[in-house]
């Protein structure tokens, strides 16, 4: 282990992003996106979702992070910044 990071909760799925050079774990119990710097692997902040929201996606762009929102029956988009 080279590092660790705080996570709002149990994750429930990983995405790397290599264009960003970023981690996003989803945790659907508070239900949040927390989001690393892979270099640094310092907390780049959470990004709250729904409670439940635990599968994610981003489109090869890597401008973009959707978030499956399970409760609501939706799909919110986020944008990704460096």
């Amino acid at each position: 282990v080279l590092n660790d990071g705080k996570l709002s909760g149990v994750p429930d799925v990983v995405w790397f992003n290599p264009k960003r050079r970023q981690l996003y774990v989803a945790v659907g119990d508070p239900g949040a996106v927390d989001v690393f710097d892979t270099t640094t692997m310092k907390s780049l902040g959470s990004v709250a979702t729904e409670k439940g929201a635990h599968t994610t996606a981003f489109p090869p762009s890597g401008d973009s992070l959707i978030a499956f929102l399970p409760a609501s029956h939706r799909a919110a988009l986020y944008r990704v910044e460096a």
